[in-house]
C-alpha cells in the first residue's frame, strides 16, 4: 500500500504542478540556463520532490506511512503551512542565487517581495494533492460491485 501512496502522490502532483507551471512561466525570466529539460517539466519535477518529502516528513512525525488515507482537518492545514514555507524557501533562495527573476507581470506578494504565484501555488496545491490521493486510493480499494 505504501508504494501505492508514493506512486499516487507523484502523479497527482505532478499533473498538478505541469498544469500550473505551464501557465505561469511567463512570470518569470532568466532560467534559461537551469537544464536541457523544459523548464516547466524541470520545476515540476522539483515540486514533486517537495510532495514527497513533505509526505516522508508527516509520515515520520506520525511514524505512519499510510497517514494520507485518514487525514485530518489539522494535517491538511499543516500541508497548507509547510507549502507556504517551501514555496517561500525556494523563492528566497532562487531569488539570492540569481537562478531566476519575475517578470513585471508577476504580482508580488507585499513585505516579502517574492511572487504570489508560486506561494499559491505550493500551498494550495500541496494539501489538494494529499486530498486528491485520499480520494483516488479510496476508489481504488473499493471493489467492484456487478
Amino acid at each position: 500500500m505504501v508504494s501505492r501512496i508514493i506512486v499516487a502522490v507523484a502523479v497527482i502532483a505532478y499533473g498538478l504542478h505541469q498544469l500550473w507551471e505551464s501557465f505561469h512561466v511567463s512570470l518569470y525570466g532568466g532560467y534559461e540556463h537551469l537544464t536541457t529539460l523544459p523548464i516547466t517539466v524541470y520545476a515540476t519535477l522539483g515540486d514533486v520532490a517537495y510532495t514527497i518529502g513533505a509526505y516522508l516528513f508527516i509520515a515520520l512525525l506520525k511514524r505512519d506511512m499510510r497517514w494520507p488515507l485518514s487525514m485530518a482537518r489539522t494535517d491538511i492545514a499543516a500541508l497548507a503551512f509547510m507549502g507556504m514555507a517551501i514555496s517561500l524557501f525556494v523563492e528566497y533562495r532562487a531569488l539570492a542565487q540569481m537562478r531566476w527573476f519575475y517578470l513585471d507581470a508577476m504580482p508580488l506578494i507585499p513585505g516579502l517581495g517574492v511572487g504570489l504565484s508560486p506561494v499559491v501555488q505550493m500551498t494550495m496545491f500541496l494539501p489538494l494533492t494529499f486530498i486528491l490521493v485520499q480520494i483516488v486510493l479510496r476508489r481504488i480499494g473499493r471493489p467492484v460491485v456487478y
